[in-house]
């Protein structure tokens, strides 16, 4: 079985054309369940986009999850980002926060099932979890 996640643009005339097209490589893993637009997170003019895979297993950790953030222009990965935790569904829920730190950059939220929370993550940023803000609720 094989899941993807496709971008589409509508063009003149009625016609549509794939800009971008990605699988996933596991069954049941939920990849493309949540994908869309997060701005212009790398700060080179062009809308960036996510993929989310929330019940990916990685690494034997289950339903950890995992989520790739896009390059608008060439499809080029800018973040991704694994959970480490079972059942953890990092990319099921993944959301535009605008510039919130003032580098220029459209910054994003990514929300966690374990623990409860909510990481608020730098779009200009590069590396492992560029994170701004990180709130958990205490259970």
């Amino acid at each position: 079985m094989v899941f993807m996640a496709s971008f589409a643009t509508a063009q003149a005339g009625g016609g549509i054309e794939t800009i971008h097209q990605y699988e996933g490589t596991s069954s049941y893993a939920n990849f493309g369940g949540n994908c869309g637009f997060l701005g212009d997170v790398n700060g080179d003019g062009h809308d960036d986009f996510f993929i989310g895979n929330s019940s990916a297993t990685i690494n034997g950790v289950a339903s950890c999850g995992e989520v790739w953030v896009r390059s608008g222009i060439d499809g080029s990965v800018l973040h991704y980002i694994a959970g480490t935790q079972n059942s953890e569904w990092v990319g099921r829920e993944i959301e535009y926060a605008g510039d919130v730190d003032g580098d220029g950059c459209d910054d994003f939220s990514l929300g966690r099932n374990s623990p409860i929370g909510v990481d608020l993550i730098s779009g200009a940023r590069t590396g492992f979890r560029p994170l701004v803000l990180r709130l958990r609720t205490t259970m």
